[in-house]
């Protein structure tokens, strides 16, 4: 069974520094700190499908729990082809 937390998302001071990019849709407030009990899906879609070859390939030589989001998000979702933002883990 998966372990169970909390996952918390805010913008960094650089992101709030800047004008260029507008807000996420799904975080308009840039001074508050969201906070959720399951993986939004704006991250949850940036981890693959786990049945893609490749991907099975990566899990089994890293050794990554593919039952653990946080493992998954961190070693695939810092970026993505859908949108401009780079996740940064702290």
């Amino acid at each position: 069974m998966p372990i169970r937390g909390v996952w918390r998302f805010s913008y960094s001071e650089g992101f709030k520094a800047q004008s260029r990019l507008k807000p996420l849709v799904d975080f308009p407030d840039v001074n508050k700190t969201y906070s959720y009990e399951e993986l939004p899906p704006f991250f949850a879609h940036r981890i693959p499908g786990l049945g893609q070859p490749k991907v099975q390939k990566i899990i089994l030589e890293e050794k990554i729990d593919a039952h653990s989001e946080v493992e998954l998000l961190k070693r695939f979702g810092k970026l993505s082809i859908s949108n401009p933002f780079q996740l940064l883990y702290v």
